[in-house]
């Protein structure tokens, strides 16, 4: 009998002991999975990096601060960047999503700003900043424009609006009938199949691929 009784006070403090230590966050508290890291493709280092800023499904209007790496996930989303941002790095994911280089109202980033910008699966509207930037369309019928800095652009898949801006751009149409415009610098445009128009606009600008040439000092056709 004493030996079933000292048996039954041990089993119970021991029961005692896990549940203090579990509720204190102890060492046998059970521990939980740490969730998956949620990546970025950054194209201005060619590597993924972890997110430090991960979006809900459609959130709007945030304004991300210097360094950032965000990614949108689902949902119709814009991203804005605050004034004196020089580098950021931006994912839009899914959905019908802006990226704006700089807030409604901020000052402009300086000339030495540093974006890489990916668009995903939708319609995307992705403006630069003033310096330079790598602006990535990916699915869908996006409207990329890459203001001042010597940028580049590429399109992706679907029919997009391709605007270089002020600086020396490269720009890439991608696949699907695509626009693309040099604006002012020494542009080089290329095409990639797909009933292109491919505009230099105002500089010494070099065009290449199938499609039709307008403004291109240099033209050099390649057959799809």
């Amino acid at each position: 009998m004493r030996g079933g009784f000292v048996r039954h006070v041990r089993i119970r403090a021991a029961a005692v002991l896990v549940a203090a230590l579990a509720a204190s966050g102890g060492i046998l508290a059970a521990t939980q999975p740490a969730a998956a890291a949620v990546m970025c493709q950054d194209w201005v280092l060619g590597a993924a990096r972890v997110a430090t800023y991960v979006g809900n499904t459609g959130f709007d209007g945030p304004v991300v601060s210097n360094g950032a790496v965000v990614n949108t996930l689902a949902g119709n989303d814009m991203v804005s960047v605050e004034t004196g941002a020089t580098r950021v790095v931006v994912c839009l994911g899914e959905g019908d999503d802006t990226f704006e280089g700089v807030a409604p109202g901020a000052t402009r980033p300086t000339a030495g700003s540093l974006f890489s910008v990916e668009g995903g699966p939708g319609s995307d509207g992705i403006e630069g900043g003033d310096g330079f930037d790598i602006l990535v369309g990916e699915d869908g019928a996006d409207m990329i424009a890459g203001e001042a800095g010597p940028d580049r652009i590429m399109g992706g898949n679907g029919n997009d609006d391709l605007y270089g801006g002020d600086g020396n751009d490269t720009i890439y149409a991608g696949s699907g009938d695509d626009y693309l415009f040099g604006d002012a610098g020494d542009d080089i445009l290329m095409s990639d199949g797909g009933d292109d128009v491919l505009d230099g606009g105002p500089g010494t600008d070099s065009c290449v691929g199938p499609g039709t040439f307008v403004n291109c000092e240099t033209i050099r056709e390649v057959t799809s």
